[in-house]
C-alpha cells in the first residue's frame, strides 16, 4: 500500500513540476496600424518533447503588451488560438514590477516580468479545461 501511496505521490508531483520551455524562435519586425511589432515563431517544449509552435507578439513601442496564439497538443488534445478571431492563449502587458496575464481562465497578475509566468498561465490553464 506505501508503494502505491509513492507511486501516485510521485507521478502527481512530476504532474504538477511539468513546465512548458519555449525556444528556437524566429523573429520577425512587424509595422501595421497599431504600431511595430516584434514577431516571433517559437517552437514549445513540454518535459523535452516538442508538442506545439507559439505565435509571440510583442508591441516594441509604449505600450509594452504581447499576445500569444499558436498551437499546443498537451496528451491527446490540440488547443489552437489565433488572436485575430479572438482566441488567444494569453495576452500580457506590465503591470508594476510584475506582468498582468490574461488567459481563457482568467486573470493573475505576478511579481516579476519574466515570460516564464506566461508560459506557466498558459499550461495552469490548459490543465484547468
Amino acid at each position: 500500500m506505501r508503494t502505491i501511496t509513492f507511486l501516485l505521490l510521485s507521478f502527481f508531483s512530476i504532474a504538477i513540476s511539468q513546465e512548458l520551455i519555449v525556444g528556437n524562435c524566429a523573429e520577425n519586425i512587424v509595422t501595421n496600424k497599431y504600431g511595430k511589432f516584434s514577431q516571433r515563431f517559437c517552437d514549445a517544449y513540454l518535459n523535452g518533447k516538442r508538442v506545439g509552435m507559439l505565435k509571440i507578439e510583442e508591441h516594441i513601442n509604449p505600450p509594452f503588451y504581447g499576445m500569444v496564439g499558436g498551437y499546443l497538443e498537451i496528451g491527446n488534445k490540440v488547443y489552437k488560438a489565433n488572436y485575430f478571431t479572438g482566441k488567444y492563449f494569453a495576452i500580457y502587458e506590465p503591470y508594476g514590477n510584475g506582468l498582468k496575464i490574461e488567459t481563457m481562465c482568467g486573470f493573475i497578475y505576478t511579481k516579476t516580468d519574466n515570460l516564464k509566468e506566461v508560459w506557466k498561465a498558459i499550461l495552469n490553464c490548459i490543465k484547468d479545461k
